[in-house]
């Protein structure tokens, strides 16, 4: 049962209204934890996931919105029922089946972003920064809130995507590969310069894992299309080094704002979710300048859960990646699984350190496919005894 919901979490993610989705997930969750009580006693007991867990209660208590944080209570209750139906699904023959549920649902996702470059749909010029107006007139969004959350999730499906292909079968890499173009692609359209840097870097650690000798033509081949791409891709990765662009002076700003908040609301933060965030901001909002959120995943987290809650969630980051660099040094995984380990490996981390830039998980799609990964990631830990709860 887990690989079902599973495959059909994956698949409805990015098309589906973001509450189905949820819902399947913190349903599926519940009845699998339902008829699987003992193991799931095992897997969260004195756990970081379980303490981090246990600590957004306070969060809830203490927020200055407290009916629209329990809204989002829920949010975090289905993402840690996904990651529970990731992990139970990891001790399955099935799990790729569910996976390739991926590849599959980034299809018509990707052709849609293609598209509206394609046909130049108006873009909101809040998305645009001022001095790259006169070469990037559309930014690609498809069926998300906005390019850096479809940027995002196109970071997390592309790895995925490669390493199913690593031991597919003639068939599903023909039509494997084509959704691979396909994303690639639109993930170029986003314009998301965190997003590139963040892929970029979940490439080459795989090339260094997989194929080491490789990961020079990686990275030259990376170093090539920026460089000599099309004119609006080469200035806006460039960007990232130069500086001085309309975005970054906006992220700035908020960033200095957030700290102030921090200051006031360390302990407890100032509640879960956006609507909380937005009732204190315009309280400490400097020269006028209106946000939904930090535009950085850590330090929103921080805002909205306090210290205490960044520093668990932290512990269970470090956890979970450090028990993976271990589990790889064994050596003791399945070969046909490592390259989709690796994978997700590469692609929780690509997307925590794009973080760094923007609030991922603002759609809570994204947070949905992340704990998603972490419980399969978890999940095949536990087969040869590296576990990470």
């Amino acid at each position: 049962m887990a690989n079902l919901v599973l495959g059909v979490i994956l698949l409805l993610l990015p098309v589906a209204p973001t509450s189905v989705t949820l819902g399947i997930g913190l349903v599926g969750g519940l009845v699998l934890a339902y008829t699987n009580r003992e193991q799931l006693k095992a897997d969260i007991r004195g756990t970081p996931l379980s303490i981090f867990a246990l600590w957004l209660v306070v969060p809830l208590i203490a927020s200055v919105l407290f009916k629209q944080s329990i809204i989002f209570m829920g949010i975090w209750m289905a993402c840690f029922a996904g990651y529970f139906v990731g992990r139970r699904a990891a001790a399955s023959e099935m799990l790729t089946e569910s996976v390739w549920t991926v590849p599959l649902a980034a299809i018509p996702v990707s052709a849609l972003a293609i598209y509206q470059v394609w046909a130049g749909v108006q873009t909101p010029i809040a998305w645009i920064d001022n001095e790259m107006a006169d070469i990037i007139k559309t930014r690609a969004y498809s069926t998300f809130d906005n390019p850096t959350m479809l940027a995002d999730y196109l970071a997390l499906t592309i790895p995925i995507t490669l390493a199913l292909l690593w031991n597919a079968s003639p068939f599903r890499r023909v039509w494997g590969a084509g959704s691979l173009a396909l994303q690639c692609t639109a993930l170029v359209f986003t314009f998301s310069r965190g997003a590139w840097v963040a892929t970029a870097g979940e490439l080459l650690l795989m090339a260094a894992v997989l194929m080491p000798r490789f990961l020079w033509v990686a990275a030259s081949a990376i170093v090539v299309f920026v460089l000599f791409g099309p004119k609006s891709v080469t200035v806006r990765a460039l960007s990232v080094f130069t500086g001085g662009d309309s975005t970054t002076k906006y992220r700035l700003t908020i960033w200095k704002a957030g700290w102030q908040m921090v200051r006031d609301y360390w302990v407890t933060g100032v509640g879960l979710g956006a609507p909380a965030f937005s009732r204190v901001y315009v309280g400490y909002e400097i020269a006028g300048t209106p946000a939904m959120h930090t535009h950085n995943l850590f330090m929103q987290l921080l805002v909205e859960i306090g210290l205490p809650g960044l520093i668990l969630f932290t512990w269970y980051c470090l956890d979970l990646f450090y028990n993976g660099y271990r589990q790889l040094r064994r050596h003791t995984l399945n070969a046909r699984l490592q390259p989709l380990f690796i994978a997700l490996l590469a692609g929780l981390a690509g997307q925590l350190g794009h973080g760094l830039f923007d609030h991922i998980w603002y759609t809570p799609k994204n947070m949905l496919f992340f704990w998603c990964g972490a419980g399969i990631l978890s999940g095949l830990m536990a087969l040869t005894g590296g576990d990470n709860k």
